[in-house]
Parts: C-alpha cells; sequence; structure tokens
C-alpha cells in the first residue's frame, strides 16, 4: 500500500491492497458465531484468529487495529456498512470473494461531484480510507454471502 496518500480534503484516499499469491487466506468464522441482524446487514464480534489474522495483515501495511474491528455478514438483498462519524483512518477486510462484480457488494467510493468508483470483493484483499464510508453495493439473488471485517486503524510510528 505505501505512502498513505492525502486529497485535497486531507482525507486518505481509498487504497487496495489484493493477496498475494500463495497468502494464507484469512481464517473464516464458524457456524458458533453471535449474528446480530441489523436492517441492512448482520454484524458479529470476530474471532481471536480474525483478529490476530488482520494484525498480521495490517502490521504489514504499516498500519494497527485502534479499538475493535467488527465482522459483517451481507446476504443477498443486503447493503451498506454500519454508520461512522468519517474521523480517521478506516479498514475492510474481504473475507470471501466474488467472481463478479455483477453479484454485487462492491465496495464504491463517491467523490464531491457523484462520481463512484470501487472494488468488488476478494478474498483476503485489504482496502483503508478516512473521510466519509462507502457504500456497499446491494447483493442480488443467489449471490452468496459476503463477510468482511471492518474497523479503524492509526499508521505505525517509524513504518
Amino acid at each position: 500500500m505505501g505512502t498513505i496518500d492525502l486529497d485535497r480534503d486531507n482525507a486518505v484516499r481509498p487504497r487496495r491492497r489484493t493477496p498475494s499469491e500463495g497468502a494464507p487466506p484469512p481464517p473464516l468464522p464458524g457456524a458458533d458465531v453471535d449474528w446480530r441482524d441489523q436492517a441492512a446487514f448482520s454484524e458479529a464480534r470476530p474471532t481471536p484468529e480474525l483478529i490476530t489474522f488482520a494484525e498480521t495483515l495490517l502490521k504489514h501495511e504499516g498500519l494497527a487495529l485502534q479499538g475493535a474491528p467488527v465482522l459483517l455478514r451481507h446476504r443477498p438483498g443486503d447493503r451498506g456498512l454500519p454508520g461512522d462519524d468519517g474521523q480517521g483512518l478506516r479498514f475492510a477486510l474481504d473475507l470471501t470473494g466474488s467472481g463478479s462484480s455483477l453479484l454485487g457488494g462492491a465496495l464504491v467510493f463517491f467523490d464531491d461531484t457523484g462520481r463512484g468508483a470501487g472494488w468488488r470483493a476478494e478474498t483476503g484483499a485489504l482496502t483503508v480510507w478516512s473521510g466519509p464510508d462507502p457504500d456497499l453495493t446491494e447483493l442480488v439473488p443467489g449471490a452468496p454471502e459476503r463477510l468482511t471485517l471492518i474497523g479503524r486503524v492509526r499508521e505505525l510510528t517509524g513504518a
């Protein structure tokens, strides 16, 4: 991911790191996860193994977790992310991918003119941003559920 790049509003431009070939997949949660249904998605506390995986990946990118991340599950018809105040650095770690952006579940960022750009879900991909949260587009009927770990990060000093 490299150096954090700020735009004219002092917000971090969304950056995406795709998983390297041969990288271990993220540890998926088991059936014992206590999902809490929200209006547009379900959320849960991530497993310790998933937090350790995220900490290792973030450290490699010069970042560290700040506070407790949240595990999100999107099913067909679900969309969006939990609300946030837009302050500080945020991240999304794709735990499950999709073969096509046509299935929905794309992470889309909009600029102040309404133009959008984003990425489809890709297992192990990491996206970092600041400022307004992106939209997560609706999953279409028949799409596999999407699991994403989201939270806050900070830059490691001296990284």
